[in-house]
């Protein structure tokens, strides 16, 4: 996946999972009717929705500009690498590309949350959606790095040949097209509400 269908499809992503959470029922008593409750057992402890619904609440207001940085965040991060530390030889998808980068970035915003802050949690989340759209299991040296080795050098010389094939590779073409599908609905809906000024001001999506 490239440059539009990481930034679109994600950001269509979290939206709809912040949708889900805030429409998502508390109402946890026996006689409940909820569509989310099941057979009608009360067990005392909070549902899977509560649990949900809390961390929404913790989290607060989600700034989707940060979603945006995430979405490209691993290839912010290793492109630069692989052009400017010649000695290094890398492939342009490494450190950010592995788990452990990312479980470290959601540990430290799982933490904040408890202090009302949620920025390092949406770069987490988009971050690890960038993990899923490149197919990383795919590439399981990098993936779970160190544990399997170092990562695996490539030709350098190669690299731009690689990405340029990859861009007119049809295979990205589906994804590309739906980000900016979801891109240009997103910034129609921002102008009909007049809320473009409140997602450049706070990240706010409407």
């Amino acid at each position: 996946m490239l440059f539009f269908g990481h930034i679109g499809v994600t950001l269509g992503v979290a939206k709809a999972c912040d949708t889900l959470i805030s429409m998502a029922p508390l109402d946890s008593s026996p006689g409940s009717t909820s569509g989310f409750k099941s057979a009608g057992v009360n067990t005392g402890r909070p549902s899977g929705y509560e649990r949900l619904k809390t961390i929404k609440q913790r989290i607060g207001h989600i700034d989707y500009r940060l979603v945006i940085i995430g979405s490209l965040l691993p290839d912010l991060i290793d492109k630069p690498i692989f052009f400017l530390v010649e000695s290094a030889s890398l492939s342009g998808r490494d450190y950010a590309h592995s788990l452990l980068f990312n479980l470290v970035m959601l540990a430290g915003g799982l933490a904040l949350t408890g202090y009302r802050k949620s920025w390092l949690l949406a770069l987490s989340f988009s971050s690890f959606m960038h993990l899923v759209f490149d197919r990383m299991w795919t590439v399981p040296v990098t993936l779970f790095w160190p544990l399997l080795g170092p990562f695996l050098r490539g030709e350098r010389n190669a690299f731009v040949p690689e990405v340029y094939y990859g861009f007119f590779a049809p295979i990205n073409f589906i994804p590309e097209i739906v980000g900016l599908a979801i891109l240009f609905l997103v910034g129609v809906r921002l102008v009909k509400r007049k809320a473009v000024t409140g997602f450049i001001k706070n990240g706010t999506l409407v």
